[in-house]
């Protein structure tokens, strides 16, 4: 009885703890008023709902902005095309307008460099690299500024804008990836410092997805390329968060072109028709996989010409002269339909119909693009595949913002088109010989197949079958495809790197890749196969002479270990090059040698300054021999 008699004022004392009152016979009597606990409890219920839909609401915003922007890139890109063609046609003369061609194109890329060169250097290239090597814990402050933004939302669109055979999907991954580092400081209430850089990762692989679905229309295929490119590791919790946000970017990309009349309802971006009735034969399949090998090939010549990245100005106008010069239609451009957007080509080539069949028609729209009196669709197709990959190729280099997705497909598709009318041409039955039916071959679908294995060669990304069905809206060769990637991506991983990972080490990114699952050897080397031994560190008794060493012997260095004595070696922490340069300059001014400095000399046997050799010397006793302590550090 009075273990229970003693057990109910306890309670009480529990419960008046938490509102604060003290517990009477009668009443309670309150020493603190309700409002303040009225007040905690509010605030408390206010940050679970922005735990709730804070994740929403960033998403939401993230697929608006980005689709948004996307959007309004695209009308800027097509009205730059339009006044191209139309200074063009301001005058008859052949002259006139090849240096109309070559100055417009020259102008808007000097343009975008200058914006670059002045604005953010780092906004150059498609920035896929620099989040592959951010999402494995680097530090890239300057690549998601806002300088880096809003150079590359200005340059982007004149770079395409001038009628070089290049993309925007890669650009938009890293615009997108800013924009949500913007967004996610904006909502500064909804977490603490420690919780917004444990979200900084994650929000970055969704935002990676973002940029590729908003650009693609391709929500699906926009996840499994953050997660197989970008990511390291992609958080299951950030699985559903990447499709929400893929799927609503795209999907308002694709509103804003109804809701404007640029279409008339929602479709894929390069709608294909190809029967669904005995789509291909199953020898075709043996097809197919040699048109992988061939990309896979292609894709590695690919790599290994765009090796050197220049940052002068002069660069890219030599550049964009002489392809500006090559491409005008009435000149070069005549044999590889160069005056056709990325959109025009890849529409075209996806196309139905055999070209080869019918070639000796008097007037088709589509096949009088891929002729001329001297060539057939046979020499231009395959006059197509060779001068995008050997111009994307160098006009890649530039100091520009730039990608590289579409016009890995464009050559791509090229390549499958011709490689596909040759075979209609060979094999007008059919590969089966037993089969009477003509026509049996679907070129178009060698077409998407080869886009797909080209652009899965050179990043590196199996994805891209996916991103190649959701943009054709056809699934009837799904098998044919996807064993088309796959041979074309095992070839260039055996050749060489990826495209992002040979631009990786060409601007020297701090970046690991990842150890081949496929190989034994690697998982048995240790560490000490390839660490270096002869370390420079700091520790306590550390004199500022060697620190003064230290510093001028490793100039690259920004970061040292600092160690716990010269004998054990065992990691305290690191130190910042800006904080011993700081220590030097605090210890060591002028003013104070002139006051510290003897004149008298000492015979001591010191220790040298440098690796503890011991030696007999004659020093002067210096600021310099002063020994350094942890807590000047």
């Amino acid at each position: 009885m009075e273990s229970k008699e003693n057990s109910v004022p306890s309670a009480s004392r529990r419960r008046s703890s938490v509102l604060g009152y003290e517990q009477s016979l009668m009443f309670g009597c309150y020493r603190e008023q309700l409002a303040t606990f009225a007040r905690y409890q509010a605030e408390k219920a206010k940050e679970n709902c922005i735990k709730i839909f804070g994740d929403w609401i960033l998403l939401t915003t993230l697929g608006m902005v980005i689709a948004l922007l996307s959007f309004v890139m695209d009308i800027i890109i097509h009205e730059l095309y339009a006044l191209r063609n139309w200074l063009c046609d301001l005058s008859f003369y052949m002259p006139v307008q090849y240096s109309i061609w070559v100055a417009f194109t020259v102008i808007c890329i000097l343009t975008s460099a200058v914006i670059v060169k002045y604005i953010s250097p780092q906004a150059a290239g498609s920035g896929v690299g620099e989040m592959k090597v951010v999402l494995r814990g680097v530090v890239l402050n300057e690549y998601l500024s806002t300088k880096t933004l809003i150079a590359k939302i200005l340059g982007l669109p004149l770079v395409l804008g001038s009628g070089l055979p290049l993309g925007k999907e890669g650009p938009f991954v890293h615009i997108s990836s800013m924009v949500a580092n913007h967004i996610l400081k904006i909502f500064g209430s909804i977490s603490s410092e420690s919780e917004y850089d444990s979200r900084f990762l994650e929000v970055i692989a969704v935002a990676c997805a973002v940029g590729v679905a908003a650009t693609f229309a391709s929500p699906v295929g926009g996840v499994l390329y953050s997660i197989e490119i970008v990511s390291v590791f992609f958080a299951v919790r950030s699985y559903w968060q990447g499709f929400f946000a893929a799927t609503w970017g795209a999907l308002l990309w694709r509103l804003f072109t109804v809701w404007f009349q640029f279409e008339e309802s929602i479709t894929h971006i390069f709608k294909t028709e190809f029967r669904t009735e005995n789509p291909y034969e199953t020898l075709e399949l043996i097809p197919f996989a040699l048109l992988g090998i061939l990309c896979g090939i292609s894709a590695y010549v690919f790599v290994t010409i765009q090796k050197h990245i220049k940052y002068s100005l002069i660069y890219p106008i030599l550049v964009t002269t002489i392809v500006a010069l090559i491409s005008f239609p009435s000149a070069g451009g005549q044999f590889y339909a160069s005056w056709l957007s990325a959109e025009q080509s890849m529409h075209q080539l996806f196309s139905n119909i055999t070209w080869g069949v019918n070639d000796n028609e008097t007037v088709n729209p589509i096949i009088d693009n891929w002729r001329t009196p001297y060539t057939s669709i046979y020499t231009n197709t395959f006059l197509f595949f060779i001068m995008n990959l050997l111009i994307v190729a160098l006009t890649s280099t530039m100091p520009v913002p730039l990608g590289l997705i579409v016009p890995s497909f464009k050559i791509g598709a090229g390549l499958g088109r011709c490689y596909g009318e040759w075979l209609a041409y060979f094999f007008p039955n059919g590969l089966n010989p037993h089969s009477n039916r003509t026509n049996l071959l679907v070129v178009g679908a060698y077409s998407v197949a080869g886009s797909a294995a080209f652009a899965g060669a050179n990043t590196g990304a199996l994805s891209s079958a996916v991103i190649a069905f959701e943009m054709t809206g056809q699934l009837t060769h799904l098998l044919p495809v996807i064993v088309c990637v796959i041979c074309a991506t095992i070839v260039a991983q055996y050749l060489g790197p990826s495209i992002y990972d040979s631009l990786i080490k060409l601007k020297k990114l701090p970046y690991l890749p990842p150890i081949m699952q496929s190989s034994s050897i690697a998982h048995k080397i240790f560490v000490e196969d390839f660490m270096k031994r002869d370390l420079l560190y700091v520790w306590e008794g550390a004199t500022y002479r060697y620190i003064k060493h230290l510093l001028n012997s490793k100039k690259q260095l920004n970061i040292y270990p600092f160690v716990n004595n010269p004998d054990t070696l065992i990691l305290l922490g690191t130190v910042n090059r800006f904080e011993l340069q700081s220590l030097l300059e605090k210890h060591l001014d002028k003013d104070r040698m002139a006051e510290d400095f003897p004149k008298k000399r000492s015979q001591v046997d010191s220790e040298s300054a440098i690796h503890g050799k011991k030696s007999n010397v004659i020093n002067l006793i210096v600021p310099e021999n002063e020994c350094l302590s942890a807590a000047a550090i």
